[in-house]
């Protein structure tokens, strides 16, 4: 379906841009001093932020990945495509901490669109205690976000 993560990730920005309720999107997210990258994330203001973590094959990772990101992010998502959404669910059943993942969203995409399939926690699952967390948008504008949200560096791709 898919031939890259990458390509997976252009589409489902460009799906969530179509969105008329879209916060300002930003990709490859992260903090250099705690080793986290977050895929995309949705900006609609200082008490919603939403976390995407896309993945086409390794789930444990992308498991692991997203109930780290429970703690950064109001609202949570695994994003994978539509046909690979059988093989995630046998890894979520075995999976040991449950009361985390279903705190997770789960979106599955396709090449005409994506869809939720089953929708995160309704309560923010942000600490807001942790100081760093906190500081997310301001790491995003010390590594070269316009307010727009384009990047103004140079990607990787």
């Amino acid at each position: 379906m898919f031939k890259s993560e990458r390509e997976m990730q252009d589409l489902f920005v460009a799906l969530l841009k179509q969105r008329k309720t879209c916060g300002k999107i930003f990709e490859e997210v992260g903090n250099r001093n705690f080793f986290f990258r977050t895929d995309v994330v949705e900006y609609k203001n200082r008490r919603k932020i939403i976390g995407y973590e896309l993945k086409l094959k390794d789930f444990n990772k992308l498991i692991k990945q997203s109930i780290y990101n429970l703690s950064l992010y109001d609202k949570s998502y695994i994003v994978i495509p539509k046909d690979k959404l059988e093989n995630l669910k046998k890894i979520i059943a075995k999976y040991p901490e449950q009361e985390k993942i279903n705190k997770i969203g789960i979106i599955v995409v396709n090449e005409k669109g994506y869809k939720t399939v089953k929708a995160p926690c309704k309560k923010s699952t942000r600490d807001y205690k942790d100081s760093w967390k906190v500081g997310l948008i301001q790491d995003l504008i010390i590594r070269g976000y316009h307010k727009s949200g384009e990047n103004q560096m140079k990607s990787y791709k």
